[in-house]
């Protein structure tokens, strides 16, 4: 993982998604485009969708896991930002820290916070580590301007 300054708030997304299609505003859908925090006046009830309920720690659809990415970056409105360029086997979660935006890149998917019979169906059997061992992984991180795919 690294970080970024706060105010480079812009997440874009290409991924392979479990479906050919999701709705427009979905927080898996395929490829996407959002700020750290959906800007709307507070109402009860909401009168936005799920993917831009705010939290502290960003939009739900800021900071949820990007599965399966192709690339992901954080960038500043104007594009200039950090790309990282997979294969599809890594994942990518960005969320707002208290003077940061974190951005971790993960081989493997730690899930939900599920029971573990719908962790099993959803995830598969999981990934046991036994005490004192290690995980590796590398990823491919280019600098870049401007608005579009690495």
């Amino acid at each position: 993982g690294f970080s970024v300054p706060r105010d480079c708030d812009v997440l874009r997304w290409e991924r392979r998604g479990d479906w050919s299609v999701y709705p427009e505003d979905h927080i898996g859908r395929t490829k996407g485009e959002t700020r750290a925090v959906a800007v709307h006046p507070e109402k009860v009830p909401p009168e936005w969708s799920f993917a831009q309920d705010n939290s502290p720690m960003g939009s739900n659809d800021f900071r949820s896991t990007k599965r399966h990415i192709d690339w992901a970056s954080l960038a500043y409105p104007d594009g200039l930002g950090a790309w990282v360029i997979s294969d599809g086997n890594q994942h990518a979660r960005a969320f707002v820290a208290s003077d940061r935006i974190a951005f971790f890149i993960n081989d493997w998917y730690g899930g939900t916070n599920c029971g573990l019979s719908e962790w099993v169906s959803n995830y598969g059997s999981g990934k046991p580590l036994a005490p004192g061992a290690s995980i590796e992984s590398s990823i491919r991180l280019r600098l870049a301007r401007g608005i579009h795919k690495p």
